[in-house]
């Protein structure tokens, strides 16, 4: 949500390619999800050129499309393309994937595409088939009605700003699969939004919003119009605040969601690429990671104002702050340290060196610091006030996200290169358990 973009072949996924959402089961599963939205937001190098919609002078339209969970009939849709009317003129819509399978998409609700455009009349959407197959008892027939379109209409008008969401059921139950006027019926969904606490926000990087879904569904019931490449998110609770790193625009964005979302804009420097946004447990400041210009921004959470920007070294990766006390730690893969910020002071008043590649970085109850190398495949816990390291373990590969769940006390870590989430038993520096992902 970002759902990240796929990375790899040249052809379109289908639905099936995708993970789904998966099942929230306890704390284990919720903290596994955790994990995966932090890789999402995780410190990818980019360019500091704008890139997504940009809301002072566009709308966005994202779309999602979905199936009921069981499903009786077998169907396979083969896209030909989706256009869509706006106002006289009708403009392509590119889509991620261009079959629709009604077992592969039962009981999920994937991107299926998004596009721009100028304020105005957004009519209909027209959905154009290039074949369409429905199985009956074993055999896959082509209805008669399978060349027709499929036509949603909307008769939206959009402002600049506003992101629009389509969320499109398809009903392959709608016609018995053996009727002659068989064809795709297209729904258009309305999900109400929930109460802030039901909730979960997800930064989506390539189409420039923060995704706001309903945490019982999965499904998404709004988009938070950021632009440029919302990266971290940090949540004020007690503002009923939502902080956003923007890459692109190099920019610190607010929305006040305790009404109608309010967005508010603050500008870091030029190239800044911010990566990482942390809000201090007493919510008093916001500390923005900008590893572009190796600075960290400090803002005041009640004020917004800017209090400090503070030099730490190249290549910043991840941001933590003390279990005890409120001093922030940096760690720097290029420079091989970790810098230590007072909040107080608004500077740097300690640095561990000479370690090898620090990459995550994540302060744990029991007051130690869990450092994981960039490039290598080892976890160290470090004393925050010396640096030393206390224990370490080794690993299949390198650690790309911490989280930590003080209920079961364990802490888990995202490794790509193995696909799994290794489950630590921090206090004892052991590694008891993997989940493959």
């Amino acid at each position: 949500v970002r759902w990240h973009t796929l990375i790899g072949s040249d052809r379109k996924a289908r639905p099936g390619d995708r993970p789904g959402v998966p099942v929230r089961r306890g704390e284990f599963m919720r903290t596994i999800l955790i994990l995966v939205l932090v890789l999402s937001c995780a410190a990818l190098p980019s360019s500091a050129s704008s890139s997504g919609f940009d809301p002072a002078y566009e709308a966005l339209v994202v779309i999602n499309i979905a199936a009921p969970e069981r499903v009786r009939n077998s169907a396979i849709l083969s896209l030909d393309r989706v256009d869509a009317c706006i106002g006289p003129r009708t403009t392509a819509v590119a889509t991620l994937f261009d079959v629709l399978d009604s077992e592969e998409l039962a009981g999920r609700a994937p991107r299926w595409g998004s596009f721009t455009l100028e304020p105005g009349l957004l009519d209909s959407l027209v959905i154009h088939w290039e074949d369409v197959k429905v199985r009956v008892n074993e055999a896959w027939i082509r209805p008669s009605a399978s060349a027709q379109s499929s036509v949603v209409s909307l008769r939206r008008r959009v402002e600049a700003g506003d992101v629009l969401v389509l969320n499109l059921l398809w009903q392959p139950d709608a016609q018995s699969a053996d009727a002659p006027d068989w064809h795709p019926v297209l729904e258009l969904e309305e999900h109400e939004e929930p109460p802030l606490g039901a909730r979960m926000y997800v930064s989506e990087e390539g189409t420039g919003i923060v995704a706001v879904l309903d945490r019982l569904s999965g499904r998404m019931v709004r988009g938070l119009p950021v632009g440029g490449q919302p990266r971290d998110l940090a949540w004020d609770r007690l503002r009923h605040r939502l902080y956003v790193a923007t890459a692109g625009r190099d920019e610190l964005v607010i929305f006040d969601l305790s009404g109608s979302p309010v967005v508010s804009r603050f500008p870091l420097s030029f190239g800044s690429d911010p990566t990482r946004i942390l809000l201090s447990r007493d919510l008093e400041r916001i500390a923005v990671l900008a590893p572009g210009r190796d600075l960290v921004f400090l803002f005041s959470a009640s004020s917004q104002q800017e209090l400090a920007r503070i030099r730490v070294g190249q290549g910043a990766v991840g941001m933590t702050e003390a279990i005890r006390g409120r001093r922030l730690f940096v760690s720097s893969s290029i420079d091989g340290r970790v810098d230590v910020i007072d909040p107080e002071a608004l500077e740097v008043v300690d640095r561990f060196e000479q370690l090898d590649s620090p990459g995550e970085i994540l302060a744990l109850p029991s007051g130690l610091i869990a450092l994981a190398q960039d490039s290598g495949r080892r976890i160290e816990f470090l004393d925050p006030m010396t640096g030393a390291v206390h224990s370490g373990i080794d690993l299949c590969g390198p650690v790309k996200a911490l989280a930590f769940s003080a209920r079961i006390d364990r802490l888990f870590g995202l490794i790509p290169l193995c696909s799994e989430v290794t489950i630590l038993r921090a206090a004892a520096g052991l590694e008891i358990g993997r989940a493959h992902v």
